[in-house]
C-alpha cells in the first residue's frame, strides 16, 4: 500500500514585532502605526477606538511586516541609552530621549519620548521642556522663583533660609531634620547623591505666603527620587 502525505496549506496571519498600546497584546494581522508618535501602535480589533483614545494623530496600516524597509535585517527596535530618571506619566524608566520640564515649579518632572508625543495634555502647555538625547548632557538649573514666602527651616545644603514657593523635607527615619530649597533639590544626579541619599522620600511643602495653618499646603504626592541601579526598587506612593 502506497502512503501519500498531504501537505496542509494554511494562510498564516503575519505577526508584527509590536504590541497594541490599547489592549497590550501582540499584534497579528493589520497593524496601525501612529505617524506622530515615536512608538505607538494599535491592533485591528482596537482600531475603531483610535478616534477617541488617540485623537488628532495620523495612522498608517501595515498588513505585512515585510513592508517595512530593512525589516529582514532588523532584530530589535532601538531602545536607546538609559537615563537616571523615570517618566512621570507612564512611570517607566526613560531610554533614548528624555524631556525635562524647566519650569521653576517643576524641579523634578520628566517625560519619555512616547508620553511627550501623546495628543492628550498631561502637563501644562506653557511649561518649557528640555530635550536630552544623551544621559551625559548637562541639565541647567531652572531660574529661581521670586517669592517672599518664608518657611521655618534652613536649607541643609546652601545654609540659606528657605524662601520661595516650595520646601523639600526628608521624611526618611534616618533624617529627622533635613530640608532642601528648590535650587538645591534641582541639582541633577549624580551630583545630588553627594548631598543626600537618592532613595530617601522627600515631602514637597508649598506656602501661600503666610505663616498660619491655612497657608501651608502639603502635596498629596510624595516625591520619590528615581535611582537607575537596574533593580527599580524605589518605592512608589499613590498620587
Amino acid at each position: 500500500m502506497r502512503r501519500v502525505l498531504l501537505r496542509k496549506t494554511t494562510n498564516a496571519v503575519p505577526v508584527h514585532r509590536a504590541r497594541c498600546d490599547l489592549c497590550n497584546r501582540s499584534i497579528a494581522g493589520s497593524r496601525w502605526k501612529c505617524l506622530d508618535c515615536p512608538d505607538w501602535d494599535a491592533c485591528a480589533e482596537c482600531q475603531s477606538m483610535l478616534i477617541s483614545r488617540h485623537p488628532r494623530h495620523r495612522f498608517v496600516r501595515i498588513d505585512d511586516p515585510s513592508q517595512l524597509l530593512g525589516a529582514a535585517n532588523t532584530q530589535h527596535d532601538a531602545v536607546g541609552q538609559p537615563h537616571s530618571s523615570t517618566c512621570d506619566a507612564c512611570d517607566q524608566p526613560i531610554h533614548g530621549v528624555r524631556y525635562k520640564c524647566m519650569h521653576p515649579n517643576c524641579p523634578d518632572y520628566d517625560l519619555c519620548a512616547i508620553c511627550e508625543a501623546l495628543p492628550a495634555n498631561i502637563h501644562p502647555e506653557d511649561h518649557p521642556f528640555l530635550k536630552l538625547k544623551s544621559p551625559n548632557m548637562t541639565v541647567p538649573l531652572p531660574p529661581p522663583i521670586r517669592s517672599t514666602a518664608r518657611h521655618s527651616a534652613t536649607c541643609d545644603q546652601c545654609r540659606q533660609s528657605l524662601t520661595g514657593a516650595a520646601r523639600f523635607k526628608c521624611i526618611d527615619s534616618q533624617c529627622p531634620d533635613f530640608d532642601l530649597c528648590e535650587q538645591c533639590y534641582s541639582i541633577p544626579q549624580p551630583r545630588r547623591a553627594e548631598i543626600h541619599p537618592l532613595g530617601h522620600r522627600m515631602l514637597k511643602i508649598t506656602t501661600r505666603g503666610g505663616t498660619g495653618p491655612n497657608d501651608i499646603v502639603v502635596e498629596t504626592r510624595i516625591v520619590v527620587p528615581k535611582i537607575d541601579d537596574g533593580r527599580n526598587e524605589a518605592p512608589h506612593l499613590a498620587r
